[in-house]
């Protein structure tokens, strides 16, 4: 965070890239760090690939530069891959990674449908888009706090676990970007196998995800990944690598999955989560004092009711700039 550890994560990214070209990033003290996801035990990398806007405006019309970053991100260890059905091209950009790697990589996608069929459908459109018969992880994505959980149960729930136990998908998960209750709520009626949520320094809810959501998670093995770490925090002044580094010291969090724009954040992002060293409690909380304090009163697009994943507003077509 301070300045020291700002050069620090220079030098690594530098030294990254240099190994890049050198074609020496297999060896294995190279790789990102790994986290055992909650209960299911399965080893995941610490920085997860967000597929999402980011990735789609930057390599959506180079399908062939979009193959080769995220081949970089497989030599470097981050094989989380996080795509989705609302992610316009996203699926169908990455497949042909997939039908090649498959056996390496952690592929995620999910479905915003809260019935039966609708969420069958969506799950499987995105085995046949990804060239899969099954996925790592699939969440019920974008809970928010209107959604009626009974219904969701009986229709979206219902479908991820036949298609679970069928071996069409390996861990089920639900996902929101829409304050913690509904997640607290979620997480005790649908014990999902994985949580994904925003953990962001600068969010404002009164500590309700640090001190409620993430111990109910912990206690009952669901495990957790971080999404919109970074968010619209670096628009204050905040640094994009304080930010992951502070959702990846949060107790019980597995993964940060952070949106892909370039080969050079990406080795950035990768210097940062080799080695990790998380901040300690003290630190966390003064960082997160610090954060909300920079960011003022205006929500982030994802904080307000209109925002739908995969629909972005104006503001994320503008990505946090690199190093």
């Amino acid at each position: 965070m301070e300045s020291d550890s700002r050069r620090d994560f220079l030098r690594g990214a530098l030294a990254g890239a240099a190994a890049l070209t050198a074609g020496r990033l297999d060896a294995a003290t190279q790789k990102v760090d790994r986290r055992k996801l909650g209960r299911a035990g399965v080893e995941v990398p610490i920085l997860g690939l967000g597929l999402g806007t980011f990735f789609t405006e930057a390599y959506g019309r180079d399908r062939n530069a979009a193959y080769e970053v995220l081949s970089v991100g497989l030599q470097l260890g981050a094989s989380y891959f996080d795509t989705a059905n609302a992610y316009g091209p996203s699926q169908e950009l990455i497949a042909s990674i997939v039908k090649q790697y498959r056996e390496r990589i952690f592929l995620v996608s999910k479905s915003s449908q809260r019935g039966y069929q609708g969420f069958k459908r969506e799950l499987q459109q995105s085995l046949k888009t990804l060239g899969t018969d099954h996925l790592d992880l699939f969440h019920i994505h974008s809970l928010e706090p209107k959604d009626d959980l009974g219904a969701v149960e009986r229709g979206a729930l219902k479908a991820a676990l036949e298609a679970r136990k069928a071996g069409q998908i390996r861990l089920l998960g639900v996902t929101g970007h829409s304050g913690a209750k509904v997640l607290i709520d979620a997480v005790k009626q649908f014990n999902p196998d994985v949580l994904m949520t925003v953990l962001s320094a600068e969010r404002r809810d009164e500590g309700r995800y640090e001190d409620q959501l993430l111990p109910l998670a912990l206690k009952q093995g669901v495990g957790v990944v971080a999404m919109k770490a970074v968010a619209f925090g670096w628009r204050n002044g905040l640094k994009p690598p304080e930010l992951i580094r502070y959702a990846l010291s949060l107790k019980g969090v597995s993964s940060a999955v952070v949106g892909l724009q370039s080969q050079t954040q990406l080795l950035q992002n990768a210097a940062l989560c080799r080695g990790f060293q998380p901040l300690t409690r003290r630190q966390q909380a003064r960082y997160a004092e610090q954060a909300q304090a920079l960011r003022g009163d205006l929500p982030a697009p994802f904080e307000r009711p209109t925002y739908r994943d995969g629909r972005p507003e104006p503001e994320h077509f503008d990505p946090p700039p690199e190093a």
